[in-house]
């Protein structure tokens, strides 16, 4: 009765939407996830980029920066590709990237289980699934099947947007050589490449609901060179950060990510930053202000201050790597004054960790 009910509220809740939002699978798409409940390491976010996207494979680039418990600073950059019959029909899925890892891992997948994984559960409402946390590290393997029947809403960020993606719920017990735990997936049954949306595991012998002692969820899907429609019926295409900024006055810049804890840009913003400043090269009469936000984490003026300092970081990157002239950008941070969703939730906290372009209107 109740998993009836969810799966109606489910489809519903996505029906709702203008349109189904689509997940394109090429060069370009990065997709970042937060890590919660890690033995080893304080929470963290995972980038994982597509690099490219052939007939025979997918390339991903890795990227993490955390904090063990310890206290130690870590950087983690790994390349990873994956061929198109490992996504078609691989049995293990391996959920993270470690420097010592080859770049081909066959008979593995990475975004997501397999093909046949998502297949099996559409249509039997089961499936075998095999998961490793490392490629070096044992499986975890059973059954897992749906806890509802249709597709259920999973909120992510989609070019800086909240959207619902359909996502296929399963669970199931699976046995490690040492234990068995409960174990709960949300997949995006895509029709090119499966991409876990949510993966987490209960206690050992804990029963199904499961209670997470470790998650990992997608919160950001970014894919940035998007066209709308040509700029006041000229010849050229403007992208949706422009369109809306023509448009609201006001837009959260998708794209850009930094280090853990910091104002450093990484190098995955390398794309966003280069389109932002062609954007202002188009419009030679636009001043904008780059405004920081953060989640509420950490203190009051902690986060004032890092929102600010990101904010500044955009700016430096725009005037100092591509010519924009500093008088047309001014700066400001307002920490966690202005959240956009609750803070209760890692998607929640990943919408509150924003920067935002304003142009006076």
């Amino acid at each position: 009765m109740g998993a009836a009910l969810g799966a109606m509220v489910a489809t519903r809740a996505i029906a709702a939407q203008p349109t189904t939002p689509r997940v394109p699978v090429r060069a370009g798409v990065t997709i970042v996830s937060a890590v919660v409940g890690d033995r080893e390491r304080k929470d963290y976010e995972q980038i994982i980029a597509i690099a490219s996207a052939t007939n025979d494979a997918i390339t991903l680039e890795a990227f993490a920066e955390y904090e063990e418990r310890s206290g130690r600073r870590r950087r983690v950059i790994v390349t990873r590709r994956v061929s198109r019959a490992d996504i078609a029909g691989a049995a293990t899925h391996i959920l993270g990237f470690h420097t010592a890892d080859a770049v081909s891992l066959p008979g593995t997948t990475s975004l997501g289980p397999s093909l046949e994984v998502a297949r099996s559960l559409r249509t039997t409402g089961r499936a075998r699934y095999s998961v490793k946390h490392y490629a070096d590290k044992e499986a975890s393997t059973g059954t897992i099947s749906l806890v509802e029947k249709d597709p259920v809403p999973f909120p992510v960020l989609l070019n800086g947007r909240r959207v619902m993606l359909p996502a296929l719920h399963a669970a199931g017990h699976l046995t490690h050589q040492l234990f068995v735990r409960p174990w709960e997936i949300y997949i995006l049954d895509h029709p090119v490449q499966p991409i876990l949306l949510k993966v987490a595991y209960g206690a050992p012998d804990a029963k199904i609901p499961v209670v997470p002692e470790w998650t990992r969820q997608v919160v950001r899907i970014d894919f940035l060179d998007q066209t709308v429609r040509n700029p006041g019926g000229g010849g050229g295409s403007e992208t949706e950060v422009e369109s809306a900024l023509e448009k609201d006055c006001r837009v959260e810049l998708p794209g850009v990510y930094f280090e853990f804890n910091s104002a450093t840009l990484t190098p995955q913003s390398d794309p966003a930053l280069r389109s932002l400043a062609a954007m202002l090269g188009r419009r030679a009469d636009w001043r904008i202000s780059i405004e920081g936000h953060t989640d509420s984490v950490g203190t009051e003026q902690y986060n004032m201050d890092l929102s600010a300092r990101r904010a500044a970081a955009v700016r430096e990157a725009l005037v100092s790597t591509h010519g924009i002239a500093s008088e047309r950008i001014t700066t400001a941070g307002f920490g966690k004054s202005r959240p956009r969703e609750p803070n209760a939730t890692p998607e929640g906290r990943a919408r509150n960790r924003r920067v935002e372009l304003v142009r006076p209107c």
